[in-house]
């Protein structure tokens, strides 16, 4: 199962409707970040979402910076229910590099901040934080902080980093959108925090290295927005691949089958206007996994405030 997208606008993204495509192979395989094989075995896979709603909420989540791309997701997001109100998410991130993507391939992990407004890709409302390797807009492949926002569904508003008047660094700040991410020994950690304040309404973003020292790095003002403005309806967090149509998907995590060895997601928490974390409540009100194709990437059962996520790639669908 795929996204297939089309651009509106450099570096931004809209969606089209989710295909189910037929499975053909498997890969047998498992390479680890650092060796990431430019010829890999190609397959083709089935949807593993279990609902109309979580197709809805991948095309959300999706994005698409070149023409004929697809895109693939293994993450967790929240609870679906009329009335649902989220003002904030924090985690923890285990942060990789792909040192051999080439334009049209990126491989992401995010926060996802989203309100789905009437349902209408135009109407939907999103914040989005996390590391990427994305040849396409830094022209190297190197790992990058990044921010993300569109208050139209990336139709005409919003923009990756400071690429366009929306997000706000602030003075001192620990990071700037775009900068590339140090890794020793090849891995890293980073924690975001993005909440609504109580205090001016704005939409905050905090930074630190592994949950230690969490500090400002700007803010999404609140009339950015629209349905955003005042609370989220979805909140997700996880790993995301881009690929040309045909063309083998790269690694997401840390590019081994989602477990004790692959990319983790931590301190997966809810966060409320004061910025205070509080634990996602337990199933089936808890969070509910999005894999939109399990062949090459998947994600662990979530407990214990975090889950396992990430594949070698392969697809080409």
């Amino acid at each position: 199962m795929v996204v297939l997208l089309c651009p509106k606008m450099a570096h931004l993204v809209s969606f089209f409707p989710l295909m189910f495509v037929v499975f053909v192979h498997h890969v047998s395989t498992t390479p680890s970040y650092d060796e990431y094989p430019r010829k890999v075995l190609q397959h083709r896979g089935i949807l593993s979402l279990n609902s109309s709603s979580q197709l809805l909420d991948a095309e959300m989540m999706s994005i698409r910076p070149r023409p004929r791309q697809v895109v693939h997701l293994a993450a967790y997001e929240s609870y679906q229910a009329a009335g649902n109100q989220y003002t904030g998410a924090m985690a923890t991130f285990d942060v990789y590099g792909f040192p051999n993507l080439v334009k049209g391939e990126s491989s992401s992990a995010q926060i996802w901040v989203i309100n789905k407004g009437n349902g209408e890709s135009d109407n939907v409302n999103k914040i989005m934080s996390g590391w990427e390797v994305n040849p396409d807009i830094y022209g190297d492949s190197k790992t990058h902080f990044f921010v993300f926002w569109t208050a139209d569904g990336e139709d005409e508003t919003g923009c990756y980093n400071l690429n366009c008047l929306g997000f706000v660094p602030v003075n001192g700040a620990p990071i700037t959108p775009g900068d590339s991410l140090e890794l020793p020994h090849g891995q890293t950690r980073i924690s975001l925090k993005i909440y609504k304040s109580r205090d001016d309404g704005d939409w905050w973003l905090y930074y630190g290295n592994d949950n230690i020292g969490l500090t400002r790095v700007g803010y999404w003002p609140k009339d950015l927005f629209t349905t955003l403005s005042g609370h989220a309806t979805l909140i997700a967090w996880g790993g995301m691949t881009t690929s040309y149509e045909g063309r083998s998907s790269p690694p997401m995590g840390n590019g081994k089958w989602a477990g004790r060895e692959s990319a983790t997601v931590r301190n997966v928490q809810y966060v409320d206007t004061s910025g205070g974390g509080y634990d996602p409540p337990t199933w089936p009100a808890g969070l509910h996994i999005v894999e939109t194709h399990r062949n090459c990437y998947r994600a662990t059962t979530f407990g214990d405030g975090m889950f396992h996520y990430g594949g070698p790639g392969g697809c080409v669908r």
